[in-house]
């Protein structure tokens, strides 16, 4: 047995373990540029409605597509989408932004408010100092 399989083996431990032998990975052509949107609607405005449509149309879109929802305008009227409510980015930003990852502009943002909240801090901590020394001074006239 060879020194890489006898470890692979002896590294799975209790009752269960896996060998990997081989490993192909596929690369696929992506776009430079994707289109994503995301559209939220309520009862109120036919959000059950909307769902039950999608699922007529659902089984006749094409499966490599990544998406959670397709809809089309000129299948899906009742939703209504208008050019503000599309963002283009390239399609890694777009598994990014589907998985609820925040964008550029609300990272830049958090850092900023970061470093806001890290020389509140600082202040604060100054003055908690000035306040023990001053309490100290009282301390040592009083003994």
């Amino acid at each position: 047995m060879e020194e890489d399989m006898f470890w692979a083996i002896r590294g799975g431990g209790g009752t269960s373990f896996g060998v990997i032998i081989a490993w192909k990975i596929m690369l696929v052509p992506v776009p430079s540029i994707v289109t994503v949107f995301i559209v939220r609607k309520t009862l109120e405005q036919n959000a059950t409605m909307l769902v039950h449509r999608w699922q007529y149309i659902a089984d006749k879109l094409d499966e490599e597509l990544f998406i959670r929802i397709i809809l089309r305008r000129e299948s899906f009227l009742e939703l209504s989408l208008e050019k503000e409510d599309y963002i283009k980015m390239s399609w890694i930003e777009s598994i990014l932004y589907f998985a609820g990852f925040p964008g550029e502009a609300f990272l830049e943002k958090e850092l900023r408010d970061m470093k806001r909240r890290r020389r509140c801090a600082e202040h604060l901590f100054e003055r908690k100092l000035e306040r023990w020394k001053l309490k100290l001074s009282y301390y040592k006239q009083a003994h």
